[in-house]
Protein backbone atom coordinates (compact mmCIF):
# COMPACT_ATOMS: atom_id res chain seq x y z
CA UNK A 1 0.00 0.00 0.00
CA UNK A 2 0.98 3.40 -0.68
CA UNK A 3 2.38 5.85 2.37
CA UNK A 4 -0.36 8.21 1.16
CA UNK A 5 -3.12 5.70 1.47
CA UNK A 6 -2.19 5.97 5.48
CA UNK A 7 -2.20 9.59 5.87
CA UNK A 8 -5.77 8.91 3.83
CA UNK A 9 -6.94 6.68 6.37
CA UNK A 10 -6.11 8.38 9.46
CA UNK A 11 -7.92 11.82 7.96
CA UNK A 12 -11.04 9.65 7.12
CA UNK A 13 -11.01 7.98 10.53
CA UNK A 14 -11.65 11.37 12.41
CA UNK A 15 -14.28 12.51 9.92
CA UNK A 16 -16.16 9.38 10.00
CA UNK A 17 -15.39 9.49 14.05
CA UNK A 18 -17.33 12.90 14.13
CA UNK A 19 -20.25 11.58 12.12
CA UNK A 20 -21.01 9.87 15.37
CA UNK A 21 -22.53 12.76 16.05
CA UNK A 22 -25.27 12.95 13.31
CA UNK A 23 -25.60 8.99 14.07
CA UNK A 24 -26.68 9.81 17.75
CA UNK A 25 -28.82 12.38 17.07
CA UNK A 26 -30.92 10.56 14.34
CA UNK A 27 -30.93 7.82 17.08
CA UNK A 28 -32.84 9.99 19.26
CA UNK A 29 -30.35 11.74 21.35
CA UNK A 30 -30.97 15.17 21.72
CA UNK A 31 -29.42 17.39 19.91
CA UNK A 32 -27.98 20.07 22.43
CA UNK A 33 -26.95 16.89 24.53
CA UNK A 34 -24.85 15.71 22.39
CA UNK A 35 -23.36 19.58 21.31
CA UNK A 36 -22.77 19.61 25.17
CA UNK A 37 -21.15 16.79 25.57
CA UNK A 38 -18.62 16.77 22.53
CA UNK A 39 -17.59 20.67 23.49
CA UNK A 40 -17.06 19.21 27.51
CA UNK A 41 -14.39 16.93 25.69
CA UNK A 42 -10.95 18.09 24.54
CA UNK A 43 -10.67 14.82 22.31
CA UNK A 44 -14.40 15.24 20.67
CA UNK A 45 -13.67 18.83 20.21
CA UNK A 46 -10.21 18.26 18.45
CA UNK A 47 -11.54 15.53 16.41
CA UNK A 48 -14.76 17.86 15.16
CA UNK A 49 -11.92 20.13 14.14
CA UNK A 50 -9.83 18.14 12.71
CA UNK A 51 -12.54 16.28 10.70
CA UNK A 52 -14.27 20.00 9.78
CA UNK A 53 -10.92 21.40 8.90
CA UNK A 54 -9.75 18.13 6.66
CA UNK A 55 -13.70 18.15 4.62
CA UNK A 56 -13.60 21.95 3.84
CA UNK A 57 -10.14 22.88 3.77
CA UNK A 58 -9.98 25.91 6.13
CA UNK A 59 -12.56 26.04 8.96
CA UNK A 60 -13.76 29.85 9.39
CA UNK A 61 -16.74 29.37 12.05
CA UNK A 62 -17.42 27.48 14.92
CA UNK A 63 -13.77 26.35 15.88
CA UNK A 64 -14.50 24.11 19.20
CA UNK A 65 -10.76 24.78 19.99
CA UNK A 66 -10.05 27.52 18.76
CA UNK A 67 -7.80 26.69 16.25
CA UNK A 68 -8.06 24.09 13.48
CA UNK A 69 -5.91 21.26 14.25
CA UNK A 70 -3.89 19.39 11.52
CA UNK A 71 -1.51 16.76 11.15
CA UNK A 72 1.88 17.59 12.38
CA UNK A 73 3.32 14.72 11.38
CA UNK A 74 4.07 10.88 10.73
CA UNK A 75 6.95 8.18 11.53
CA UNK A 76 6.95 5.02 9.12
CA UNK A 77 8.91 2.16 9.81
CA UNK A 78 8.75 -0.67 7.24
CA UNK A 79 10.34 -4.10 8.46
CA UNK A 80 10.47 -7.09 6.55
CA UNK A 81 8.38 -10.66 7.35
CA UNK A 82 11.35 -13.30 6.12
CA UNK A 83 12.44 -12.22 2.28
CA UNK A 84 8.58 -11.45 0.72
CA UNK A 85 6.28 -9.29 3.28
CA UNK A 86 6.82 -5.81 4.22
CA UNK A 87 5.39 -4.56 7.18
CA UNK A 88 5.03 -1.00 7.36
CA UNK A 89 3.83 1.03 10.96
CA UNK A 90 2.88 4.33 10.94
CA UNK A 91 2.73 6.72 14.27
CA UNK A 92 0.91 9.95 13.47
CA UNK A 93 0.65 13.28 15.21
CA UNK A 94 -2.06 15.83 15.50
CA UNK A 95 -1.34 19.31 16.28
CA UNK A 96 -3.43 21.43 18.28
CA UNK A 97 -2.98 24.63 19.26
CA UNK A 98 0.61 23.80 19.56
CA UNK A 99 -0.33 20.89 21.78
CA UNK A 100 1.07 17.85 20.00
CA UNK A 101 -1.11 14.57 20.47
CA UNK A 102 -0.68 10.80 19.32
CA UNK A 103 -3.40 10.15 16.55
CA UNK A 104 -4.00 6.66 17.85
CA UNK A 105 -4.20 8.08 21.39
CA UNK A 106 -6.90 10.59 20.52
CA UNK A 107 -8.76 8.02 18.13
CA UNK A 108 -9.21 5.44 20.92
CA UNK A 109 -10.30 8.49 23.48
CA UNK A 110 -12.77 9.40 20.72
CA UNK A 111 -14.30 5.57 20.24
CA UNK A 112 -14.50 4.84 24.06
CA UNK A 113 -16.37 8.88 24.62
CA UNK A 114 -18.88 7.85 21.95
CA UNK A 115 -19.09 4.65 23.41
CA UNK A 116 -20.03 6.24 26.20
CA UNK A 117 -22.28 8.44 25.58
CA UNK A 118 -24.38 5.78 23.55
CA UNK A 119 -24.57 3.23 26.27
CA UNK A 120 -25.44 5.75 29.08
CA UNK A 121 -28.58 6.93 26.33
CA UNK A 122 -29.43 3.43 25.92
CA UNK A 123 -29.41 2.67 29.46
CA UNK A 124 -31.28 6.03 30.38
CA UNK A 125 -34.06 4.98 27.45
CA UNK A 126 -34.69 1.73 29.10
Amino acid sequence: MEKEFYDDDVISFFIHCFHVKDWAINAGINKNKVEKYINSHQALMICADFANGSKHCKITKNVRTGEQPYVGGCERFTSRLGDEIPIMQCSYRIVCKSEIIDALVLAKECVELWRVLLIDECVADT
